[in-house]
């Protein structure tokens, strides 16, 4: 069962939708993104605090699980274990490209081009960035062998491993301090604070 809370009133709205898991969720002003196991992203529009979200459409293209999604410059991001990332206009929600490592070519671009890559030897589930306490950009890959990968950015230099016990199907990240949250198949949530080395706090 999927839930939408109003942050104001407290007041809960069961969405409805077809038999199938959903693995991601996203938000842009008034519309809500879920990204399924089948590969479609269903999108609701929350015309009223009052009233539960509709189910407006359903974007399809991914052919595996969306595993990850990101709203940013008015696109909606999504990755799948196809292999690819798609972008898709908010304001259309019509699909634009899609491509595996990406950045913008210029502030203010509109076109994508790659600057980085690297191989896995296992599906990516998740991916995430957080600094370390020198201000180092670092990126978190979670990998289908229940692996979380902790590379510096731009030498992709390994710099720490966390091993869990089930995949590692979401990285989020803090805003403004060192911290990042990693869930498990098996439902536990841990924190961790990037130091010298990593301290972990299980909740």
């Amino acid at each position: 069962m999927l839930q939408a809370w109003n942050a104001q009133t407290a007041a809960a709205f069961d969405l409805k939708f077809a038999a199938r898991l959903i693995y991601c969720f996203a938000v842009k002003s008034d519309l809500l993104f879920a990204g399924c196991q089948n590969g479609h992203i269903l999108v609701w529009w929350d015309s009223s605090p009052s009233s539960p979200p509709q189910l407006i459409t359903s974007l399809e293209g991914h052919t595996s699980v969306v595993v990850s999604m990101v709203v940013g410059a008015n696109r909606l991001f999504t990755g799948s274990l196809d292999g690819t990332i798609r972008v898709w206009d908010i304001d259309t929600l019509g699909s634009i490209t899609a491509f595996k490592v990406w950045a913008g070519s210029s502030p203010g671009a509109r076109t994508l081009k790659v600057v980085y890559s690297r191989n896995e030897e296992n599906g990516v589930l998740a991916l995430n960035g957080v600094y370390d306490m020198e201000r180092n950009p670092i990126l978190l890959a979670s990998c289908n062998d229940d692996t979380v990968h902790m590379y510096e950015l731009p030498t992709f230099v390994e710099k720490g491993k966390i091993f869990s016990n089930s995949e590692v199907r979401v990285v989020q990240v803090a805003e403004s301090c060192p911290i990042f949250f990693t869930g498990d198949g098996s439902g536990i949530l841990k924190v961790w604070k990037v130091t010298g080395v990593l301290k972990e706090y299980v909740l």
